[in-house]
């Protein structure tokens, strides 16, 4: 199966001085959660008028309802999903497995910082 895709909605774009921060939802689509994240470097990019690189998101918040913990890892532009492990109360990264449908479902919000261009 192809690798899950995450898809960006935008609900509010605030630009000021030398910030621009997004309010986003982010739907998961079925598929396969690869090891180190999904891609949301790249929709996000392509949803926000006027920002055309990676590089420009300063950090990322990212929560959802489902019980997952969401990591943005700005070096890579992958997000990666967490969970509680078998062996204790330490998160692990989910397996590279098909993505669990919990989390397909889960109502994802996201609050992104860029650098904004001049």
């Amino acid at each position: 199966m192809a690798a899950s895709v995450v898809t960006v909605s935008i609900l509010e774009d605030d630009a000021t001085d030398k910030i621009r921060e997004v309010i986003a939802t982010l739907a998961i689509a079925a598929g396969d959660y690869v090891a180190g994240g999904l891609d949301i470097a790249t929709p996000l990019i392509a949803a926000i008028a006027g920002q055309t690189d990676k590089t420009t998101i300063l950090d990322a918040r990212i929560a959802g309802i489902a019980g997952y913990v969401f990591e943005y890892v700005k070096s890579t532009g992958k997000l990666q999903v967490r969970n509680a492990s078998a062996a204790g109360p330490v998160l692990v990264e989910l397996a590279a497995a098909a993505t669990p449908a919990a989390l397909v479902a889960d109502i994802i919000t996201a609050t992104v910082k860029f650098r904004k261009f001049a």
